[in-house]
């Protein structure tokens, strides 16, 4: 007599299953794996990025004083005589809104920053922005003789001050990079 189940022999079962290594299941796998790959590319990319917040700092640091040295000079020359009106307005928007607008671009693109980061560019973001607006009005202010143009540069000047007098009184997160360090 016959048994009811019929223990399969080594042979025959790997005549019936097909090999791991056809070519229908190479395509498959291969898919699987491209797909694979996808997913996790697509999700380092949304993932917070770190930034050097270091090498920022010391490029803010660089354009600002830059910008300021220029800024400074130019009303102490335009104070002695030695700079018109026009051509102080045209230094103020040919050497130092440049620079200060490049940078402040370049912190627009900074994206998916971990939410310390994210704060600082922020308030860095928010600065620059209120220091162009003030040195743009403070230069057409002066190339126009327009008291009340005079009196929104002072106005925006004054923002400037108390946004400084702000992030120092917050314990200046836009002066203390270490705290914004990636773990």
């Amino acid at each position: 007599s016959r048994p009811l189940l019929e223990r399969p022999s080594i042979e025959r079962l790997a005549r019936e299953r097909p090999s791991r290594h056809s070519p229908a299941n190479w395509w498959r796998e291969a898919v699987v794996a491209a797909a694979a790959l996808v997913l996790v590319g697509a999700a380092v990319l949304l993932l917070p990025r770190a930034l050097d917040v270091q090498s920022e700092l010391r490029e803010f640091q660089r354009v600002e004083q830059t910008a300021i040295d220029a800024y400074n000079g130019a009303v102490e020359r335009h104070g002695a005589g030695k700079l018109s009106n026009e051509g102080l307005a045209d230094l103020v928007d040919r050497q130092v809104l440049p620079p200060w607008q490049a940078y402040l671009a370049h912190l627009r693109t900074l994206k998916a920053l971990p939410p310390q980061q994210a704060r600082w560019i922020e308030d860095l973001t928010r600065y620059l922005e209120l220091r162009a607006r003030a040195w743009t009005a403070f230069s057409d202010a002066v190339r126009t003789s327009n008291p009340a143009k005079a009196q929104e540069a002072q106005r925006l000047e004054q923002q400037v001050e108390a946004l400084m007098r702000d992030q120092t009184a917050k314990g200046g997160r836009t002066t203390k990079p270490d705290d914004l360090a990636a773990p």
